[in-house]
């Protein structure tokens, strides 16, 4: 099945989120990543979500979050068009794996934060798919703990999501 990306700009408001899930949950939609933060807009929010279904899938559900009340825009980010980045933290202990564990970190330009102790905190970001890659490599290492935020996307062209 298809993965589509929504964008969403929401009244920034207690429960909205709770709405806007709850609106997937009733429908029966899964919501495979969610994020949101501030948007340009004073008192607005963007909730990015990642969902699966085909075009008229996204489309439906697209057109029914739009319903809600507190969503003022809604749009469908379109594949290939977009720039999208998620957030990981991956705290490992590298045992003996210093050389290696310095080549990956270079080859996905990450950060690294010592840990007293012990082990370090790597922090990278780029598109979900190289994160999937950078996790696989440092899996060997000793991955102790793991968190990632979900992609936030824009897209590519001059539309601007507003209300």
């Amino acid at each position: 099945m298809n993965q589509g990306i929504l964008s969403l700009l929401v009244v920034n408001h207690f429960g909205v989120l709770t709405k806007v899930t709850g609106l997937f949950s009733r429908r029966g939609y899964n919501i495979k990543s969610v994020s949101s933060g501030e948007s340009q807009i004073p008192g607005l929010t963007r909730i990015t979500i990642i969902t699966e279904g085909d075009a008229a899938r996204l489309r439906q559900i697209c057109s029914q979050v739009i319903k809600l009340e507190d969503v003022k825009a809604a749009e469908i980010l379109p594949e290939g068009s977009l720039v999208e980045r998620e957030l990981v933290l991956v705290k490992v202990s590298p045992a003996g794996a210093g050389g290696e564990l310095r080549r990956i970190v270079g080859d996905f330009s990450a950060k690294t934060e010592e840990m007293p102790g012990g082990g370090m905190i790597i922090e990278a970001s780029g598109p979900t798919r190289r994160m999937d890659e950078l996790i696989a490599l440092l899996k060997p290492l000793g991955v102790r703990e793991l968190s990632r935020t979900g992609i936030t996307a824009l897209g590519l062209d001059e539309r601007i999501l507003q209300d």
